[in-house]
């Protein structure tokens, strides 16, 4: 059976390997089939895949590839972000995946990540003149977009993300204050050129994609302006910030909203999203569930 407008979209993070299967028109995307598995890829760092994640990815890929095959997909990408950029055996599990699975994995760069996330995000979000921050927190790096009506006008792949920084950071349960502040210190070492351009075009707005934000949008008081975009409240979220700060990982497994597989990096995210609010001084938090894949998708040729 043929779908001539039905497009797939493996993305391979350094925590989650995602699957979404859609049908396009020119006004639309209709959800066919979506499949998320923490395979955690960067376990231990983003340097070297060990085999056990090595053996998570191939098994995952496999389903996947049934996936795609049960529905008909034959028109797809598969990408890989962070964890294949950085780890020294990323070409041997690439050769793998073509070779066992039939998967040709492109690896795209910090830039090229920045430009499907935001092109994801303008498919559900109006860009105004005035500049938008976009936050996309990943397992190897978080990608910083300031952009407008116009296009982006400053994206930054910065090699700080969760994985990393749990990695580097978070010790003690729940995190010691002595943690927090290394984290702090980490983090404003390594965004000098995104601080110059906070202050250069001054976004009134952070939209954060995916992850992290889809348990915000969960457990928050939000305002949901349409199926993908919602507003939150941001003293609602520097108290349920305050919560998982002071929670240990027993007590965060309690809470129905967050999945058992990002309870132990959860923390280390929020303090990320605290940090960017307080330097870029934006007055507006949103989450949107459209980011990378939904841009991969809207990016490829018809």
């Amino acid at each position: 059976m043929i779908h001539p407008n039905r497009y797939g979209v493996i993305d391979l993070g350094t925590n989650t390997f995602h699957l979404l299967i859609i049908d396009r028109s020119d006004t639309s995307f209709k959800i066919i089939y979506r499949a998320r598995v923490y395979v955690k890829l960067g376990q231990g760092g983003v340097k070297y895949i060990g085999k056990e994640a090595f053996d998570r990815g191939m098994k995952t890929l496999n389903q996947f590839k049934s996936s795609l095959e049960k529905f008909h997909c034959h028109n797809f990408k598969c990408v890989g972000t962070a964890a294949l950029r950085k780890s020294s055996n990323a070409s041997e599990f690439i050769s793998a995946v073509r070779e066992k699975i039939g998967i040709q994995i492109e690896v795209i760069s910090g830039e090229q990540e920045a430009y499907y996330i935001y092109k994801g995000i303008e498919k559900v979000f109006s860009f105004k003149q005035n500049y938008t921050l976009i936050m996309d927190i990943g397992g190897g790096s978080v990608e910083f977009i300031i952009a407008n009506i116009d296009g982006i006008v400053y994206s930054e792949s910065i090699p700080m993300g969760i994985a990393i920084l749990k990695n580097k950071f978070h010790r003690s349960n729940p995190m010691s204050k002595k943690e927090q502040d290394e984290l702090k210190t980490f983090y404003l070492e390594h965004t000098l050129k995104f601080k110059q351009n906070l202050e250069k075009y001054k976004p009134l707005e952070l939209i954060g994609s995916s992850g992290t934000f889809d348990v915000l949008d969960k457990n928050l008081e939000k305002t949901i302006l349409n199926n993908s975009i919602s507003r939150i409240d941001i003293s609602a979220f520097e108290i349920f910030a305050k919560k998982i700060l002071n929670s240990t990982v027993d007590q965060l497994k309690i809470w129905k909203a967050i999945p058992d597989e990002r309870v132990d990096l959860i923390s280390v995210a929020i303090q990320l999203i605290l940090l960017s609010l307080d330097l870029s001084k934006t007055s507006h938090l949103f989450s949107s569930k459209s980011a990378l894949k939904e841009g991969l998708i809207a990016s490829m040729p018809t």
